[in-house]
């Protein structure tokens, strides 16, 4: 039997957890989650029978696209010594700013938040009406246009965000890539899936205003097996070798194949984009869930080019928090 003291104690905690969900409050990250080296052990790779569940049949490249053009050679950023991330703000000096991405993700300095939806995904398994791989000199991009466009909300949001592109940063050896880190450790490729908030229009209307736009960011992690959902992109990252070039895909997909939607379990914090012109305008949410891809999938984007010769190294360092608040959502 409960000794009375014991049962009060119980109904204090009780009723004091109920009262802080409901008004929304946030509270220190280790008030309620293993030590903070454990949570580094949560970036784990999938099973491999999930990953065989999206398995898909590749049929030849050949005729898989539609056409293939040559975008207008024009200056821009880039990431080599003369035009890379130290340069930036000569042009763009936002690239300074307080509020700046991407950052270090350290456990013990995340307070955990409580949030009153999950998130939502919707539109995800719609296959678009055209799909297009651009080679824009500093990534590959991935955009498309809907009938109604893959849209999410829910968790930090306050509104519903429309999917606007996807793209990815990588490094030239396994050690480096990522934006952000994770305890200042790098995975060798992140993508992001830039989001715009769906009142305002468009994205670039969007990133007039501070709470324009959602980035949902995923970590990968070297793998012997491929990635299935990379195998609907990657087979087109030949014809875009050695010039800055746009392929429409024949056979589009939906963007659910690259295994995207996730309810909780993420880290988020408001930062800029990654590159110029760095508009301090974004919610980042990162996955705790790593993806994966093996060395050959990997491959296959290091022997990329861009203006400046090999497209590789497309990331930028990550930037101070400046006494940001990083939260985890569980």
């Amino acid at each position: 039997m409960v000794p009375p003291a014991s049962r009060v104690a119980i109904a204090i905690l009780w009723l004091s957890h109920v009262f802080l969900t409901a008004r929304g409050l946030v509270h220190h990250y280790s008030d309620f989650l293993p030590p903070p080296t454990s949570w580094y052990n949560l970036w784990l790779p999938r099973p491999t029978d999930d990953l065989l569940l999206l398995h898909i049949q590749q049929p030849p490249a050949q005729g898989r696209y539609q056409h293939s053009r040559a975008l207008s050679r024009r200056r821009h950023f880039g990431y080599s010594r003369h035009n890379g991330p130290d340069a930036w703000p000569l042009e763009y000096p936002k690239c300074n700013g307080e509020r700046q991405s991407p950052i270090n993700l350290e456990s013990d300095e995340m307070y955990r938040l409580v949030v009153a939806d999950r998130l939502q995904w919707h539109g995800y398994w719609d296959r678009p009406r055209n799909l297009t791989l651009t080679n824009n000199g500093h990534t590959i991009q991935v955009s498309g246009n809907w009938e109604t466009a893959p849209t999410i909300s829910g968790g930090p949001l306050e509104s519903e965000y429309s999917f606007s592109q996807l793209h990815f940063h990588w490094g030239s050896n396994d050690k480096i890539g990522s934006e952000h880190t994770v305890g200042n450790v790098s995975f060798p490729m992140e993508m992001h899936l830039v989001h715009y908030k769906k009142a305002y229009g468009s994205q670039d209307e969007a990133v007039k205003y501070e709470d324009g736009l959602a980035v949902v960011s995923f970590l990968f992690q070297l793998s012997e097996w491929p990635n299935p959902g990379l195998n609907a992109i990657i087979p087109f990252l030949d014809a875009m070798v050695g010039a800055e070039l746009e392929v429409t895909l024949v056979r589009p997909f939906p963007l659910e194949i690259l295994d995207v939607s996730f309810p909780s379990e993420y880290v988020t914090y408001l930062g800029s984009l990654t590159t110029p012109p760095c508009s301090e305008v974004v919610t980042w949410i990162v996955s705790s869930r790593p993806l994966t891809l093996s060395h050959e999938q990997l491959a296959k984007f290091r022997y990329l080019s861009s203006a400046d010769g090999e497209l590789e190294n497309n990331f930028r360092p990550v930037q101070p928090t400046n006494g940001r608040p990083v939260f985890y959502v569980t």
